[in-house]
């Protein structure tokens, strides 16, 4: 029967007790003096019922619970996990009852026919469920994901899944391939429920060439000649060579051939190759099947290299000679990356090249600078109140070309030609200069800016800036033009009560122009503290300033891109936006929504969330994928009003980790069956074994409870009690 309890949920036994001492007293009085006088045995009996009444209607409100416990015997609990990842498609080594037969097959037989009958001869002994598995446990709420193997995942849900009602063992059928995730061994010891695997598969290597991984640049430039290496592994072919083909579609551009001479072996294999358009090439790295081979999934490796126009090429006009003129030519001479030309301003006023090309002619008229992609001027030389000026304002609005005013020095004024691209506006009298030393102070954008942005966290980012020697000298230029982004200002002077721009920023037609206003800059690049995390800001400022200013594909307030032009097959695909207004602030509360076109034509519509930590950011991954090619286009919208889209492309590659080793791994499964304290069952035994594990049944506790204040029988009785009561006042003349 068990033990049977009454508990109380609203209250105290002590405050039942006070509340049938009230209820006896009240009936007590009610009955203790009557007219017309009645019996005192039918005065006992009213004062009995009244107060039976009173004291049911008291534990009600206390909401009683009964609660009924018991031990019982259950029988082991046994979760049966059977992998499903792509590996188990594989067909090993004929054996005379195996011929032909995948891995998953076999498994199956082993769990279903005669004479293994797994799950019946479990089902026997124990109580019994099954469950696949692959990249994750398998469950109701999406896909597998059968193109890696997460064994520590299968291991860790089974236990959660049965947390309740417990688990004693797993069975685990599985060929002990694993590729993904946490150490199984050291899962099997936390959750500390015995695992029984048995091997599927064949233990020894397989004849097979395989296509181990491709490095390559991902981003190269038109007419510069790409390295890739590609790392052929090779099992069972000791002593014969092997060609490895470098392929543009059906096309092959390269071929190489490498020896093995160990029976399994590595083998780097070089490719060079010249790109001679812009876009994105997509290449293969691949070695023709052999004979002899049962695998060819993975004898070729996709990969995607962006092939964009030549270096960036930069123009650098100086006022006048200074450390920071020389410390920007040094940083930017030692960027691989960009082409940079540099001209100072003589005597007569005239720009004279210096450094390499230093007969280069100036000025650069339409012609050139529609071949240079930022100019950046070091103060304000001459040329830019002249005809120059005016070519600088087509290269900018019209062509989208990108201009930088670094104010250095003392600036006296600035042309109207060149005023009016600025993010500030100058004043038309003399330009005050205040040389006292200032540290900037980062404003609320400029901390989150990719420009400026030196850590994921914007606190650390402005720490870092923080550690830098202060500049020496400012312009009072200014105010930021509406429309314009404030990155840093002076944290002690204003102009016209706005805060003093140090660094601000505009969208100026088709281009971005970048005002920096403070000498001394080239300290930051030489009297850093060694070991401090601000070691080496100087040259990433210019780095990131210059290739945030440069667009190659004009200005856009909203990019989509995905984080890898190629993923693997079975890999999840990652998708980043960027949105802002046309004072390019963030804009984070857009809706950002994508339209991605897969191999089979089939269109896939996705949402990208906000992300917290970036404002004007937005990420979406989307599971994985079937391999093929993908474009998409992407659009953001605030309300009913369109902010801009984006389009691009990305590949899928049917390579997958499944196929790179592929024999069984007996070693992994006899550390898991040790570490957890199970036991290996060999699938050649499993005809004879009779489904005995070891388990043994085990007491529960069970535990009932039943809530009674709404029960039939108690409403009954309250209704009964005060019913016979007023029938007897009645009979006996009490109103």
């Amino acid at each position: 029967m068990g033990d049977l309890t009454l508990s109380l949920q609203r209250g105290h036994p002590v405050l039942l007790l006070l509340a049938l001492l009230l209820s006896f007293a009240a009936a007590y009085w009610a009955y203790r003096r009557t007219l017309p006088p009645l019996p005192h045995g039918v005065r006992r009996l009213l004062t009995g019922i009244r107060f039976a009444a009173f004291g049911v209607l008291s534990l009600l409100l206390l909401d009683p619970l009964l609660v009924r416990e018991s031990a019982e015997t259950v029988r082991p609990n046994v979760a049966v996990l059977v992998d499903a990842s792509a590996s188990m498609g594989i067909v090993d080594r004929a054996a005379e009852e195996e011929e032909g037969m995948r891995r998953e097959e076999i498994a199956e037989s082993l769990l279903r026919e005669e004479p293994h009958s797994v799950l019946a001869k479990l089902a026997k002994r124990y109580e019994v469920s099954e469950r696949r598995f692959a990249a994750s446990l398998e469950s109701s709420e999406g896909e597998l994901g059968v193109d890696a193997t997460d064994l520590s995942r299968a291991l860790e849900g089974a236990a959660l899944a049965s947390w309740e009602r417990g688990l004693d063992g797993i069975v685990l059928l599985t060929d002990g391939i694993v590729n993904a995730g946490r150490d199984p061994v050291r899962v099997a010891e936390e959750i500390d429920i015995p695992v029984f695997p048995i091997p599927i598969g064949d233990p020894t290597a397989p004849r097979d060439l395989a296509v181990e991984q491709v490095l390559a640049n991902p981003l190269v430039y038109v007419k510069s000649r790409v390295t890739a290496e590609a790392t052929i592994r090779a099992k069972g072919f000791a002593g014969e060579e092997v060609r490895v083909l470098l392929k543009e579609g059906e096309t092959v551009l390269a071929e190489e051939r490498v020896r093995f001479e160990g029976r399994r072996e590595s083998r780097t294999v070089p490719f060079a190759f010249e790109v001679a358009e812009p876009g994105v090439r997509r290449y293969t790295v691949e070695v023709p099947v052999r004979e002899g081979e049962r695998l060819q999934e993975n004898n070729r490796v996709l990969f995607t290299v962006e092939v964009v126009k030549e270096k960036l090429e930069l123009l650098i006009v100086a006022e006048k000679p200074s450390w920071d003129f020389a410390f920007l030519r040094r940083t930017l001479e030692r960027d691989p990356n960009v082409r940079a030309r540099f001209f100072v301003q003589g005597r007569d006023g005239k720009p004279r090249a210096v450094g390499e090309g230093e007969n280069a002619s100036f000025p650069y008229g339409d012609e050139e600078l529609a071949r240079t992609d930022l100019v950046l001027l070091v103060g304000v030389p001459d040329a830019a109140g002249r005809d120059w000026g005016e070519r600088l304002q087509r290269f900018v609005r019209e062509r989208g070309g990108a201009l930088v005013l670094f104010a250095a020095d003392p600036v006296a004024s600035v042309p109207p030609a060149l005023a009016d691209l600025l993010p500030v506006a100058p004043p038309d009298r003399k330009i005050d200069f205040d040389p006292a030393p200032f540290a900037m102070r980062l404003a609320e954008p400029g901390k989150r800016h990719p420009m400026l942005r030196m850590h994921p966290d914007a606190e650390r980012t402005e720490e870092i800036w923080g550690e830098l020697p202060p500049l020496l000298g400012w312009n009072r230029i200014g105010p930021v033009r509406p429309g314009s982004v404030l990155l840093a200002s002076h944290p002690r002077l204003d102009v016209e009560g706005s805060e003093g721009p140090v660094l601000a920023l505009r969208a100026a037609g088709k281009g971005r122009v970048l005002f920096v206003n403070g000498g001394g800059m080239w300290r930051w690049g030489f009297r850093v503290r060694a070991g401090s995390t601000a070691e080496g800001i100087y040259d990433r400022f210019w780095s990131n300033a210059i290739r945030w200013l440069v667009s190659r594909d004009g200005f856009r307030n909203v990019t989509v891109k995905p984080e890898r032009m190629t993923y693997d097959r079975g890999e999840a695909v990652a998708f980043r936006a960027l949105v802002t207004d046309e004072s390019l602030s963030p804009i984070s509360d857009a809706r950002v929504e994508g339209m991605l076109a897969g191999p089979d034509g089939a269109e896939r519509r996705f949402f990208l969330d906000p992300d917290p930590a970036e404002p004007g950011a937005y990420r979406r991954t989307l599971g994985p994928l079937p391999p093929g090619e993908y474009s998409y286009v992407a659009r953001a919208a605030r309300g009913d009003l369109s902010l801009g889209e984006d389009a691009g492309e990305l590949t899928v590659s049917d390579f997958s980790a499944e196929f790179l080793e592929t024999e069984r791994n007996d070693g992994l499964l006899r550390r898991i069956a040790r570490a957890s304290g199970g036991e290996v069952l060999p699938a050649e035994e499993i005809a004879s074994w009779t489904g005995d594990l070891g388990l043994t049944a085990r007491a529960r506790r069970v535990r009932e409870e039943r809530e009674i204040w709404n029960h039939a029988v108690f409403f009954v009785l309250l209704v009964g009690l005060f019913s016979t009561e007023w029938f007897l006042r009645k009979r006996h003349g009490l109103s």
